[in-house]
């Protein structure tokens, strides 16, 4: 298995202890997130503004995912896949995103954060979590408050 496959294995353990669906992973998804661990590895700061001063909204729209609902976390520590997982569990914020009944989808990005000689020791961690926008939602939320000014 891999950290990515590890990682994702965890959080569908979580959601099924609670009766949640397995969140599925998607490409997408994985490309913002792989994309914004990379950034992370070569500025050095672990934070959720990214490349060109990105959001992950912005980030996963830019991967061709059009979400009604997203979320993103981040972390570095070693390498184990267990280890970002338990430090996710301990913070209500982290552990919410995880066990969010509206996420179906999740993306996981991995890159090296520190090194001892050529082995890596430490890993930045990116997990987007999202739910695909339907058509359906736009037509329900326009007709609800007239949220686009447009008729469908």
């Amino acid at each position: 298995m891999t950290h990515t496959n590890d990682l994702i294995a965890l959080i569908n353990e979580a959601r099924e202890d609670d009766d949640m669906i397995p969140l599925s992973f998607n490409p997408s998804l994985a490309r913002a997130a792989i994309q914004h661990s990379l950034h992370m590895y070569k500025t050095g700061i672990l934070s959720h503004t990214g490349s060109g001063n990105s959001s992950f909204s912005n980030r996963i729209n830019n991967n061709s995912y059009i979400f009604s609902e997203a979320a993103e976390n981040i972390a570095y520590c070693n390498k184990s896949a267990q280890n970002a997982f338990d430090i996710w569990m301990q913070s209500d914020n982290h552990r919410a995103n995880f066990l969010n009944p509206a996420f179906c989808h999740i993306g996981v990005g991995i890159a090296p954060r520190a090194m001892e000689g050529n082995k890596v020791i430490s890993l930045y961690w990116t997990v987007t979590l999202a739910s695909p926008l339907y058509f359906e939602d736009v037509e329900e939320a326009d007709a609800d408050d007239d949220l686009f000014g447009v008729i469908f």
